[in-house]
């Protein structure tokens, strides 16, 4: 005899069910697809239960398959090939470094199709709603990549929190095999300045120009907002541009790096390589940056490459001349008048600063008249225009960053000179 439930009878089940076992009543929820969200959203919308899945940082490896079929293209095969044997080593934070990488050159390459107006006159009503379909799934894909690359930053942090306490070092050293003595007054240095005396009396710093500076399973120290942390590089790298990094002294993973990151860092001072020193290695009086609050480390340290750098990157600028800039390298700089060189390169920098500001100017008051029709221009000219304006900025922002790095360079080393003089 079959039973017949009626409408009132069938929502009195489910209350039922849901009183008597909220579990099993959401578990059939989920296998019949019953209701489309596991949680609202604080604007009112909802998350997929893969979405719920991977905000709580649980990345599975089918997320990464789904991933990259729903790209759909060959040319990404081997990339992704690398991200899942970087996955299934957890090495989470790496994986999604590459991701990044793939989810760079994807979108480099959907540029034209993303910025195409479906609403522009000429184009034909069924082409314009292919365009349409086409920009969704490709915003689709970019979304579902910052899902995985968050849901694996996310992954990272568990296992972190998992494994805090379990990487004591063992009595004598840390987990980069670091002295007892090191890591203990490290740990205990009040700031940054103490940190980089005690790096000065271990190590020896060596600047990072090249790749043939980024090395595996090597120390580096890196300096940035106030704090001075000792690095040290994977043994291995999966890729030649994806640095993975720890901290030295925990062993806890960090962020990787790009190698064009890394060696920006080495250019900008803010990172060198460690060596250790041999027994009767003292540091040299004039390896001391005392004013700066880190010797040794010489991040700020100037020569003549630092001049020559900026003499060329002010020409490129268009905006000022370098006379007198070559007139400070070769009558004050080359002759440690370090306080005459720093006076006629700040004046300089001024002019620069100043035409500098006159330029961005010009370029918003031709924006604003080519959009009000008053500078005439062909829409090709006008993107040509752009481009080399652009190319420009490039430039002048080049020199600002050279002036910068002279004038601190230049500053420090008339600071010590007087010191030593005294």
């Amino acid at each position: 005899m079959m039973a017949v439930v009626s409408i009132g009878n069938r929502e009195a089940v489910s209350r039922s069910l849901a009183s008597s076992d909220g579990g099993l009543w959401r578990g059939a929820m989920a296998l019949f697809g019953w209701g489309k969200s596991a949680r609202s959203t604080r604007n009112g919308g909802s998350l997929s239960l893969a979405q719920a899945r991977l905000e709580r940082g649980e990345v599975l490896l089918g997320d990464l398959h789904n991933l990259k079929t729903r790209i759909g293209e060959a040319r990404y095969e081997n990339d992704f090939t690398q991200v899942k044997a970087t996955f299934l080593k957890q090495e989470y934070e790496v994986a999604a470094a590459h991701l990044e990488e793939i989810k760079d050159t994807y979108t480099a390459a959907q540029t034209r199709t993303l910025t195409r107006d479906p609403k522009a006159k000429g184009i034909p009503r069924k082409e314009a709603r292919g365009l349409v379909e086409r920009q969704t799934a490709i915003r689709e894909i970019l979304k579902c990549f910052n899902e995985v690359i968050q849901g694996l930053h996310r992954k990272v942090e568990r296992e972190s929190k998992k494994q805090v306490g379990r990487r004591q070092p063992k009595r004598g050293v840390s987990v980069a095999g670091l002295p007892e003595e090191f890591v203990r007054q490290f740990t205990e240095a009040p700031n940054a300045a103490s940190k980089a005396a005690l790096v000065n009396r271990f190590f020896c710093a060596l600047s990072v120009n090249t790749t043939g500076d980024v090395k595996p399973s090597t120390l580096y120290a890196r300096r940035g907002q106030g704090e001075l942390a000792v690095l040290m590089t994977a043994d291995r790298f999966p890729t030649s541009t994806v640095i993975p990094i720890s901290d030295a002294l925990t062993g806890r993973s960090l962020k990787p790096l790009g190698m064009q990151d890394f060696l920006q860092l080495g250019k900008e001072r803010t990172l060198v390589q460690l060596q250790s020193r041999q027994r009767g290695d003292s540091p040299k009086k004039d390896d001391a940056s005392p004013t700066s609050g880190e010797p040794g480390l010489r991040f700020t340290s100037l020569d003549l490459t630092d001049f020559n750098q900026l003499v060329l990157a002010a020409d490129q600028s268009g905006l000022m001349s370098s006379v007198a800039l070559s007139n400070a390298r070769d009558q004050h700089f080359r002759q440690q008048h370090y306080q005459h060189a720093f006076g006629t390169v700040e004046r300089a920098y001024q002019e620069f600063q100043t035409k500098a500001a006159q330029r961005m100017t010009r370029l918003r008051q031709e924006e604003q008249a080519y959009k009000r029709g008053r500078l005439k221009m062909s829409p090709r000219e006008w993107q040509e225009k752009q481009r080399q304006d652009s190319a420009q900025t490039q430039r002048v922002e080049r020199a600002r960053k050279h002036f910068k790095l002279v004038l601190d360079g230049l500053r420090i080393l008339h600071l010590q000179q007087q010191r030593e003089n005294a």
